[in-house]
């Protein structure tokens, strides 16, 4: 499929640069030139010059000059840029024209994508925020999620990991719970893996009037990306190519043998006392010292040994758009390749870790009639994940073997042997996992269709006009896993003669492979619309649309009833009303259900309103160059969520059957199988319902020099999923989820922007700060016997523990033993064995002891309640510079598992910061409970504390590029319009608190591998 595909793009290159050279063509023609300014006199490249009624037209180089063949009989150009007015200029046989563009001072030209259509900027009444193409081509980012950071208030994204292919950011917007809905030209798709080049802009819905449009589907928000498209004109063909150097981020700094030893030892004493067995000798320690004896007293880092200093990442694209006669198109191919920091061996296959993508698409637009119009866009995405046979990260990869692992259990690498010391360890050493340890490769292909039909219906009545589309996306993925068993050898040393013998452990295989099962997946979408827009009288505008859709979506192999499709039927509408571009008035609704629920209460209504008002437009507003414009805006309505994880159908009863255990029958009794019922059916669920306030100002001060609008929201959620908490457990079945949650999220967001220019250099400078918070109201919690146990009224995701007073001294724990426990210096009821050093609790109930009654309930999350992103750029001339910085506060990061515990379970490392232990010697300054050679989790030491509570808050220099462009008259004889080179980068540089590991990642003991740091060298070429 896909070398046809190819196949086909390359044929449509062809088709398309042939009607490149047609357009070029001087017969009949005669040429005009000139220069295109601002209201300042400033060059303004990439301004439109178009022959009215006709498809030819350029646009100016970097200095503002264009060159035009103009038809000799035609007589009249047509200069636009966005933001600025169209003149149409007569030419009366000029062969030069020089045309100053004035600013459109109401913006109305300036158009957002909005739910099911578009709306200029200033009738925007709803929360809409917009990316645009040159911010995320700013940045060397493989994913669009990832480019997003820090740029729109309200919007989260969060990076968990820098593995190549699977660098997917968990995005939350204003508080939610649950993923956006993610719309690509109007198609529920993923966009993570669609090229940044082929992106027009990223528009971000988050208030109900933007929203209730999509229903019980739109209460988490809802994200519309929409790709490039062509215009009339000559070809313009761009290419860019991009190489970059790929580097982690700082990992988990390790104890290293000599420390690891010690520590042991020391645990060892105060875990067994004086007459202990340490496990090692003083001789032992020197040599981890020395490191004269490598074999059996190695010391390994094994974050490093697994790891390059740099992998790379290319990127390629060539993209081709225009319009020649009555055809509009847009095709780009684009190649990416990211090579991951993880070593590969000589092992004769290849074991390399790395991700390569193929990403293709076609836009074309075609004027049936002057009143027709056609659109075919095809998109594909071809990718490919190679890498060693097993986990590079997640709770049992690579990543976290290298951090469980003990830098003395292994030798390494001795002449081409795995050499292992500790046959104790039970699982899988880093080594194991990647040396010639075989190969999994997953081919993952996407083909996405679309054919969309406009019908003008002037005829009728003018302004209305028919839309339908019909989509077809089909998804394949395979894996292919080649499994190889290596020996492990032990090191034998002869004490006479010190030569040293390998005893193999276990025998070598052969290189196997065996294919997983495929999963494919596809989607069937149809939507016709209805669209008005019309203005009557002295500025009375109306317009509105009516939308129904259909959307089936099929899955093979992915969780239950996965041989059921996923169906969505919808009604929409939105009826908008403004008056001069003064006042506004907007209604929306959606209509639609869900298959979650039962049959009479599976369709819901969700409406919404919302109102503007330009204060700056009243004859009352004074003319000034202070404060030149103000707008008022709010809105209130309803949306829906249906969404609750994997599970569907929850109003049916689930029985199961299981073939082994259950009951026992006979006299040598075996297990029969059983059949169980396993869910009860809830149908009494529907959707939960969000019921969201918004209220705005935008305004722009100093004669728009300065731009500040600032926006409130709240969203009270009725009806929230929950399971039952105050049922008794002997019912004896899983408790079906029940709609008796209520929560609340609140919160603001500012943003503001400047641009201007001093001399010869430009400016922009901008920033965007949210702040939100939620509580639960209801969610049917036990009551709790002490108040610092309740969760009701406090954020969702708190963490419960202790609160650490400190350490206990000697004296302490010495009355303890003597049985005076106290309120103020409290037994364990974790240990009867305290000692010096260990953790000390608030006992809040004041019973003498430690124990569950005394956990108190903790408000912080893991997810930041404050974010905010700034940056700006500079440009004079043929350079410019670009910064983008993002961040966030009012988060932590709680320590746990193998993170917290050194020696967890008796083996495993730890990291640097437990060597600030609590010891006789440091009992003032210590920052770690006293050393244990057998830590568990569940110990009296490392319970769940606020001592082990970190700032997670950091501001990262998320991007920035430095660049150049080329634009002069022997680039122009060479066909070439524009050239910029440039050097970018991303995640290079972080300010926080929190050194353990990066900001960005989750809670718990399942060390990713974070977030790369890029180095990136690009040019972009335009023919």
């Amino acid at each position: 499929m896909k070398k046809n595909f190819l196949v086909w793009l390359l044929t449509l290159f062809s088709v398309v640069v042939g009607s490149a050279q047609t357009i070029n063509s001087d017969s009949g023609n005669f040429i005009v030139s000139g220069t295109v300014t601002d209201e300042k006199g400033d060059p303004i490249p990439g301004a439109n010059v178009i022959v009215k009624e006709s498809f030819q037209g350029t646009i100016t180089d970097i200095n503002g000059k264009y060159t035009l063949n103009v038809p000799t009989d035609k007589n009249e150009l047509v200069y636009s840029f966005i933001g600025l007015l169209s003149q149409t200029i007569e030419i009366n046989g000029r062969s030069l024209i020089d045309v100053q563009l004035q600013p459109d001072i109401e913006n109305l030209e300036e158009v957002v994508v909005v739910g099911y259509g578009t709306q200029k900027k200033i009738s925007v009444t709803g929360s809409v925020s917009v990316v645009k193409e040159e911010a995320l081509q700013s940045t060397p980012s493989t994913t669009l999620a990832t480019a997003l950071t820090g740029r729109m208030p309200g919007v989260v994204v969060v990076q968990n990991s820098g593995e190549a292919g699977a660098q997917s950011a968990r995005i939350r917007i204003r508080g939610a719970e649950g993923n956006p809905l993610v719309l690509v030209d109007g198609v529920e798709r993923s966009f993570e893996d669609l090229d940044p080049d082929e992106i027009k802009n990223i528009s971000v819905l988050k208030d109900a009037s933007a929203t209730a449009v999509y229903g019980i589907r739109g209460a988490d928000g809802v994200i519309i990306v929409t790709t490039k498209r062509g215009n009339f004109g000559k070809p313009k063909i761009k290419f860019s190519a991009n190489f970059g150097l790929v580097q982690a981020a700082d990992l988990p700094e390790m104890l290293n043998s000599y420390e690891y030893a010690m520590l042991k030892n020391e645990g060892t004493l105060n875990d067994e006392g004086e007459n202990a067995s340490l496990p090692y000798t003083e001789e032992d320690l020197r040599l981890y010292q020395t490191g004269e004896d490598p074999i059996f007293h190695p010391d390994h880092r094994w974050y490093d040994e697994m790891t390059n200093d740099f992998g790379y990442r290319q990127k390629y694209g060539v993209n081709i758009s225009g319009g020649a006669s009555k055809i509009k198109y847009f095709v780009s191919l684009g190649y990416n390749k990211e090579r991951d920091i993880f070593k590969d061996f000589n092992v004769g296959y290849d074991d390399e870790s790395y991700y390569n993508r193929y990403n293709v698409r076609s836009n074309l637009d075609i004027d049936l009639t002057p009143t027709s119009v056609l659109s075919v866009d095809i998109g594909g995405q071809f990718a490919k994940r190679h890498k060693p046979n097993t986990d590079l990260s997640g709770s049992y990869g690579i990543a976290y073997s290298a951090f469980r692992t003990p830098p003395d259990a292994f030798a390494g690498l001795v002449d081409g042997r795995l050499v292992q010391l500790d046959r104790t360890i039970d699982y899988n050493t880093p080594l194991e996992m990647l040396f010639d340890n075989g190969y999994k490769e997953t081919s993952t292909n996407k083909v996405q269709l679309t054919a969309k039909f406009k019908q003008k219906l002037d005829f009728i009545t003018k302004g209305l006009a028919f839309n339908a589309a019909i989509s077809y996306d089909h998804g394949y993925s395979s894996t292919l896993t080649a499994s190889k068993n290596v020996p492990v050898y032990y090191p034998e040393r002869d004490d006479a003669t010190g030569d040293i013998t390998y005893m193999r452990d276990g025998a070598e295989s052969r290189l196997g492979n065996s294919r997983g099962a495929d999963t494919q997946s596809k989607l069937i979408k149809f939507k016709s619309a209805l669209n008005y827009s019309r203005e009557f009288g002295d500025g009375h505008h109306i317009s509105g649309v009516g939308v129904f859709t259909t959307n089936e979506r099929h899955y093979s192999g992915i969780g239950d009833y996965s041989y059921v499709p996923k169906k969505y039927v919808e009604l929409a509408a939105r009826v908008s009303y403004n008056y001069k571009h003064k006042y506004f008035l907007e209604g929306n609704f959606g209509y639609n259900g869900s298959e979650n629920f039962a049959e009479d209460k599976r369709y819901g209504f969700f409406p919404a309103v919302s109102v503007g008002w330009v204060v700056s437009k009243e004859k009352f507003f004074p003319t000034n160059s202070i404060l030149s414009f103000m707008k008022f805006k709010a809105s209130y309505g309803e949306a829906g969520r249906d969404n609750f994880g994997s599970q569907r159908f929850f109003y049916t009863d689930v029985y199961t059957m299981e073939l082994t255990g259950g009951y026992r029958f006979g006299i040598d009794p075996n297990g029969q199988g059983i059949g169980k019922e396993s869910r009860l059916g809830a149908t009494e669920l529907t959707w939960e319902t969000h019921y969201k306030q918004n209220y705005g100002i935008e305004t722009k001060w100093f004669r728009d020099f300065l731009h500040v609008d600032f926006e409130y929201y709240k969203n009270r959620i009725e009806d929230n999923l929950i399971t039952r908490n105050s049922v008794t457990e002997l019912i004896g079945v899983k408790l079906p989820p029940v709609n008796a949650g209520k929560s609340e999220v609140k919160g603001y967001e500012i943003q503001a922007s400047v641009q201007g220019k001093i001399g010869k250099v430009k400016y922009n400078l901008y920033g965007n700060y949210n702040f939100s918070e939620n509580k639960r109201i209801y969610f049917d919690e036990v009551a709790q016997e002490y108040p610092w146990q309740v969760k009701t009224g406090k954020s969702r995701n708190v963490t419960t523990g202790f609160e650490w007073v400190g350490f206990y001294t000697q004296e302490e724990v010495d009355e303890i033993a003597a049985g005076n426990a106290t309120p103020d210096n409290p037994a364990s009821g974790y240990t009867g064995n305290l000692q010096a050093g260990d953790m000390k609790y608030r006992d809040l109930n004041g019973d003498g002891i430690i124990n569950q009654i005394d956990e108190k309930v903790f408000e912080n999350t893991s997810t930041p309640k404050t974010t905010f992103g700034f940056g700006g750029g500079l440009s004079y001339k043929g350079f410019s510079m670009n910064l983008h910085f993002q961040g966030v506060t009012d988060v932590t990061y709680n320590i746990q598992g193998r993170i917290k515990v050194p020696f967890f379970n008796g083996n495993g490392n730890g990291l640097t910061y437990v060597l600030d232990r609590w010891t006789p010697e440091t009992a003032e300054t210590a920052k770690f409970p006293r050393m244990s050679a057998t830590g568990k989790a569940g110990d009296h030491n490392y319970r769940s504390s606020d001592f082990w509570f970190r700032d997670a808050s950091y501001i990262r220099l998320k991007n920035a590029e430095i660049a150049y462009s080329f634009a002069n008259k022997k680039l122009k004889n060479l066909g070439i319009s524009k050239c910029k080179i440039y050097a970018n980068g991303s995640n290079l540089y972080t300010w926080t608190d929190l050194k353990l590991v990066d900001p960005e990642a989750k809670n718990g003991d399942a060390v990713p591998i974070p977030p790369n740091k890029v180095f990136n060298f690009g040019v972009n070429v335009t023919f």
